[in-house]
C-alpha cells in the first residue's frame, strides 16, 4: 500500500495443504474400536497444524523478500482470528521490527479499499503510540539535562548539534530570524547583534525542522491531544547534555 492506494501483489499458494474438513476415522469406515479413530484424527490434526505452520514459514519468507528490496517501510499482517499473530514467530527479525500492528480481515471478502481503511487505522494507532512513547522519554529525561522544552532552549541545542529527536507541536506557529554569519534561529533580531544581521525567517518551526533534519536529527510532530500537551512549541531529546 502507498499513498495512492492498495495494489495487490502475486498470491502465495498454500500448496498440496490439506483441507481442513470434518475427520473421517477409521471406526466410520471399517468400525474399528475408539483408540485406532482417536490416533489417526489427531494425526490428522497434527498434518493441518504443521501446514498451517509452513504456510506461515512461507509467507514470512515472502516478507522477508520484498523488504529486501528496500521498498517497504512499515508492515501490518491481517488474517482471520490468530491467523496474523500466528505469522509473527516465522518472521526475519529485520521483517518483525517493521511490524506495526495487526487487523482482522476476511481473505473471501476483502478489497482494496478495505485493506487501505485497516491499514490506515493500525498506521495511526502505531503513530499515536510512538508519539506518547517520546513524550515519555522527555519527561524522564527533563530532569537530566538529556532534553529541553520550550522553542527558546530548542534553537540553543539546535545552534549547539545536540538535538537526536525534535517533538513538533503542530498549532503552535511564530515567525523569527537567523543571524547572518552564523545561521543560528533565534526568536528575537537583538540576539543577533553580535553575529551580523537579523534575517526574518516567516516560521520558525519549519526552520528549526529543517535545521534539525539537516544535522541528521529524527522529527515527530505528535498530534495526539494528551501528548502534545507537554510539548510547549517545540521540545528536543539531546545527543549530549546540556552544558
Amino acid at each position: 500500500m502507498s499513498a495512492f492506494g492498495a495494489e495487490e501483489l502475486t498470491s502465495l499458494s498454500a500448496g498440496d495443504a490439506t483441507r481442513p474438513g470434518r475427520f473421517r476415522g477409521p471406526r466410520a469406515a471399517s468400525g474399528t474400536g475408539p483408540s485406532s479413530g482417536s490416533s489417526g484424527e489427531h494425526n490428522f490434526n497434527q498434518r493441518i497444524r504443521g501446514e498451517k505452520h509452513r504456510h506461515y514459514a512461507s509467507v514470512a519468507q515472502r516478507l522477508f523478500e520484498l523488504s529486501r528490496s528496500g521498498g517497504i517501510r512499515s508492515v501490518v499482517l491481517a488474517g482471520m482470528g490468530a491467523d496474523a499473530d500466528a505469522v509473527e514467530p516465522h518472521l526475519h527479525p529485520y521483517v518483525a521490527r517493521q511490524v506495526i500492528g495487526t487487523a482482522r480481515l476476511n481473505p473471501k471478502s476483502v478489497t482494496a479499499a478495505k485493506v487501505m481503511a485497516a491499514v490506515l487505522d493500525v498506521s495511526s494507532q502505531s503513530e499515536r503510540a510512538r508519539e506518547s512513547e517520546h513524550v515519555s522519554q522527555l519527561r524522564e529525561a527533563l530532569g537530566t539535562g538529556w532534553a529541553v522544552n520550550g522553542v527558546d532552549p530548542v534553537l540553543d541545542a539546535l545552534a549547539h548539534g545536540q538535538v537526536r529527536t525534535l517533538l513538533v507541536e503542530p498549532t503552535w506557529e511564530r515567525s523569527g530570524f537567523r543571524c547572518e554569519h552564523t545561521a543560528r534561529l533565534v526568536l528575537e533580531d537583538s540576539e543577533c547583534s553580535s553575529e551580523g544581521r537579523s534575517l526574518p525567517v516567516p516560521d520558525i518551526v519549519d526552520e528549526a525542522i529543517e535545521e534539525a533534519l539537516r544535522q541528521g536529527g529524527h522529527i515527530e510532530v505528535v498530534e495526539d491531544d494528551e501528548a502534545r500537551s507537554d510539548v510547549e512549541g517545540l521540545a528536543a531529546i539531546l545527543r549530549f547534555k546540556q552544558r
